[in-house]
């Protein structure tokens, strides 16, 4: 999985991987830290769980649920909703206090896919969302 969170994606250097993180409860997953070359307080964070396994399974299947949904909810400094992007449900949230965005979506129906951004809007992280790669996870 490490090949497939390139060193740089886009405008974002890679400055950290951590595999293993979820191991203590049998779940596989990955995680990566990107950091804007030139604006260091922009920062992304992308962790991908597979979802085979007793435990993953069952969180995989509760995130499916969760992305069935129609739910939006606006508020005067940001938004949660859940719609369809590009053939997928996925979830954006973004918080313009606190200047965090985050997506989630499942790739081929067995990876959830989580992304965050601090100092970022949600149209950054789809920016960053659509210059990976995910075609390795089978």
């Amino acid at each position: 999985m490490i090949k497939l969170l390139p060193d740089k994606v886009g405008e974002y250097l890679k400055i950290q991987t951590l595999t293993g993180h979820k191991e203590p409860v049998n779940i596989s997953a990955i995680q990566a830290t990107y950091q804007h070359w030139s604006e260091s307080s922009k920062t992304i964070i992308i962790d991908i769980m597979d979802g085979a396994g007793p435990v993953a399974s069952v969180l995989l299947l509760g995130n499916i649920q969760k992305l069935n949904l129609d739910f939006e909810e606006v508020k005067p400094y940001g938004f949660s909703r859940i719609l369809e992007r590009k053939c997928q449900r996925v979830w954006e949230a973004e918080n313009r206090m606190d200047e965090v965005a985050e997506l989630e979506f499942i790739h081929a129906g067995r990876f959830l896919i989580s992304i965050k951004g601090e100092q970022l809007r949600h149209a950054d992280l789809w920016d960053f969302a659509d210059k990976l790669d995910l075609n390795g996870l089978k």
